[in-house]
């Protein structure tokens, strides 16, 4: 029989091609008819109601094609249908079925930009445009529902670093499309809109549009041209075509035409010559020096109790030496204003600690390590041999002695990077090395150039001992760090100060975004020291719109594990917390009740049993009768988590107002007056009295990892974390103690 060949269950936004094929008991062709090889029509329809409707102009041809399906037909089947084209006996054309084939298409597991469309749906033809015309530009997506999209318009033949300025923003939809629009009068360059305004014949260019989540970035296919409206008029009088335009694009804006006018006239002066561009950015503070003072005011650990902040700089002696370079080049690799200092220092913070220039090989989590290692783990096949292998390695790692052997493993000629290794200790030779950790030979040989064109430097960065300058010599160090920055044009994307801004500059250094809290803490005390805030540099700097984060503790969702002190006597069942970041409560709800939710930033898992009865000191705790009273649980609803306060025993805390702190007066009104003190906590539910516990015994590790996971935890940031408890079942019995209380309560 003919059979379809592909994917019955593809993914939705990614190409999945079908191609024809032959069973083993294939039919043979009618004697009527004469088979012509590769005349093969495809067709698509869609189910609706139990019939199947065609899809209209979704016809293919060839014996090999591809299908694109987008995220609002997840779950419904469609039908591809085979003819085969060829002449029966007659010589006429018949198309003879050949083969069918039902697929469903299904949400992808990691979120992706499948397409990226740009098109004018003002006129017939959506590819081309007038320049007083607006663009619409779509991002088809897989898995990023109510995440945010930036949006990118360039022109053709536009400077990389020209690219990403004056993004615009969309959140995607539960169809899995962001969409904005862009006036072109806004995004055309000076040299375009000089020829415009100056009414030259045949101003015609393309304009396409960049799409970015996170690390991930899609740019669209066909360009769309944009030309003059009255090209084909009798062309006016070269005195009077600044005025004729601005009457034709008046409808549009005026503002635009009014600053492209300046931009002409400044840029034309009567001598014809051209005023030079100022490298720099528009304030003081832009020029200034980066200093010793700064770096350490920026690279810093998290606030201790106290609020005391220590540096992370355990040994300045390399950024001393290295400073006098990084202020003398830094300005030929574009990191010429305040903001684009912040990132720069925010992400060198996270990389080295200004220290700690070769990379560290030790990995205490066998499967973390087999995880991020991946590309070498892969080529032991089977789960148990790569995890055998991922043991042995992280074994060894955990003596520095071993590091060479280990880096030479993963970084050798397995690794797809690998390739152009040329000796079995190239894994270790070009290792993570410099400010910035370069990584890889081919990156070593190819920054070489950079800084030669860049900088003026002549530098050796190969083979022998040459590599082992990047940790050794404060120029080279920094020199590499600085030519990577320029190579990769990291100042066209910091030009932000926003946490999404953060994430796509850490996409270009660590496109596996390793860090990235971390290297958002730095950003905000980059931009404190240098007062970012304060400056005017070119360009703009916009703001996050991001707007709090939604944690969620399930009340269905639960598992049981075994108490963390007593696992013979005593189990629990366990709720899954989950965290959404850049998500309101609001924008929460909307996407759950379309069943549209993104995937979770964070998962853990919280139990909300009370069964404490005594203090440390022998005090008896009587719970309350009523099921949400004193030292019981705290009711299903809607909170807020804050940050413990200075004498508190812990670090995180629920409250019922955003205008309340953790003291232990304030909190939660319940039915026996007002709760103070409701924390999220280590130990176990028998450790209790209303808190929610990570039945983790004396580790605070999961605490930690859930406060790190929630950037807009401090209170007063405008960007509250919402607290939401689901309700859940229990079983109601007794205390075998009456001093303790009289009903029990625990889940099930």
């Amino acid at each position: 029989m003919n059979v379809i060949k592909g994917n019955t269950a593809p993914k939705a936004e990614e190409k999945t091609f079908y191609e024809v094929g032959s069973g083993l008991f294939a039919i043979s062709p009618s004697p009527f008819f004469k088979e012509e090889q590769g005349k093969y029509i495809w067709t698509l329809s869609k189910k609706e109601k139990g019939t199947w409707i065609p899809v209209a102009k979704n016809i293919k041809y060839g014996k090999k094609v591809p299908y694109t399906f987008g995220e609002k037909v997840v779950g419904i089947p469609y039908k591809i249908e085979v003819h085969q084209e060829g002449k029966n006996l007659l010589n006429q054309v018949e198309n003879k079925f050949f083969a069918t084939l039902i697929v469903t298409p299904r949400t992808a597991k990691e979120p992706s930009i499948g397409r990226v469309i740009l098109l004018n749906r003002g006129k017939a033809n959506v590819n081309k445009a007038d320049f007083n015309e607006s663009l619409s530009a779509q991002a088809r997506t897989a898995n990023l529902v109510g995440r945010e999209i930036t949006f990118y318009l360039w022109e053709e033949g536009a400077k990389e670093e020209d690219k990403y300025k004056k993004p615009k923003k969309a959140r995607v939809d539960k169809n899995g499309i962001a969409e904005v629009k862009f006036s072109l009068m806004e995004y055309a360059s000076q040299p375009t809109l000089m020829d415009y305004f100056m009414a030259k014949e045949n101003t015609t260019k393309n304009f396409f549009v960049t799409a970015v989540y996170e690390n991930k970035k899609a740019t669209n296919k066909g360009a769309v041209e944009a030309s003059d409206a009255n090209s084909n008029a009798p062309k006016k009088e070269d005195s009077d075509g600044i005025l004729s335009k601005g009457s034709e694009v008046l409808g549009e804006g005026w503002k635009y035409v009014v600053d492209a006018v300046e931009k002409v006239l400044t840029a034309t002066s009567i001598d014809n010559q051209q005023t030079e561009k100022d490298s720099i950015g528009g304030c003081p503070r832009c020029k200034n020096d980066i200093t010793l003072k700064q770096i350490k005011g920026i690279c810093v650990g998290k606030k201790d109790k106290y609020g005391k902040e220590t540096s992370l700089i355990k040994d300045d002696t390399f950024i001393r030496s290295a400073l006098p370079y990084l202020n003398e080049y830094r300005k030929k690799a574009g990191i010429n204003t305040c903001i684009t200092k912040a990132h720069f220092l925010a992400q060198i913070s996270q990389e080295t600690k200004f220290y700690d220039l070769q990379e560290r090989f030790k990995y205490t989590n066998p499967e973390r390590m087999r995880k991020l290692f991946y590309s070498y783990f892969k080529q032991f096949g089977t789960l148990e041999k790569q995890q055998i292998e991922s043991k042995r390695l992280s074994d060894l790692s955990l003596n520095s002695a071993n590091w060479k052997e280990v880096a030479n493993a993963i970084y050798g000629k397995t690794h797809p990077n690998g390739n152009h290794n040329t000796d079995k200790d190239d894994g270790w030779r070009y290792s993570g090395k410099g400010y910035k950790q370069i990584t890889w030979r081919d990156n070593y040989s190819s920054l070489k150039s950079v800084a030669k064109k860049t900088f003026g430097v002549d530098v050796t960065w190969i083979d022998n001992d040459n590599p082992y300058k990047l940790k050794n010599n404060q120029k080279d160090a920094i020199l590499s760090g600085l030519a990577f920055w320029k190579q990769k044009n990291i100042t066209g994307v910091a030009t932000e100060i926003s946490d999404s801004a953060v994430k796509i500059v850490t996409s270009l250094i660590n496109p596996a975004l390793a860090g990235l809290d971390e290297r958002k803490r730095f950003f905000k005390k980059a931009v404190e020291i240098l007062e970012v805030e304060k400056c005017k540099p070119k360009g703009k700097i916009n703001i996050s719109d991001e707007n709090g984060t939604v944690v969620v503790v399930s009340g269905t969702d639960t598992k049981i594990e075994k108490d963390a002190f007593k696992p013979t006597e005593f189990s629990w069942v366990m709720y899954k917390t989950i965290v959404f970041k850049d998500m309101s409560l609001k924008t929460y709800y909307d996407l759950e009740k379309d069943n549209q939710l993104p995937s979770p930033d964070y998962t853990t898992y919280l139990s909300r049993d009370t069964h404490q009865t005594s203090t440390s000191k022998g005090k008896i705790l009587k719970h309350s009768d009523k099921r949400f009273g004193q030292y019981n649980e705290i009711p299903p609803g809607e909170y807020f988590l804050v940050p413990g306060v200075s004498g508190q025993k812990y670090k995180i805390y629920v409250i019922d107002s955003e205008s309340k702190s953790a003291a232990s007066e304030n909190g939660i009104e319940g039915p026996d007056g007002s709760r103070g003190g409701v924390a999220l906590h280590q130990y176990s539910p028998r450790f209790s009295v209303g808190c929610f516990t990570f039945n983790s015994g004396k580790n605070t590790k999961p605490i930690q990892d859930l406060i790190d996971n929630i950037p807009d935890l401090p209170i007063g940031d405008k960007k509250p974390v919402r607290f939401i408890v689901e309700p859940r079942k229990i079983i109601e019995s007794t205390w075998d103690d009456p001093s303790f209380g009289t009903k029990k309560w625990k889940g099930i």
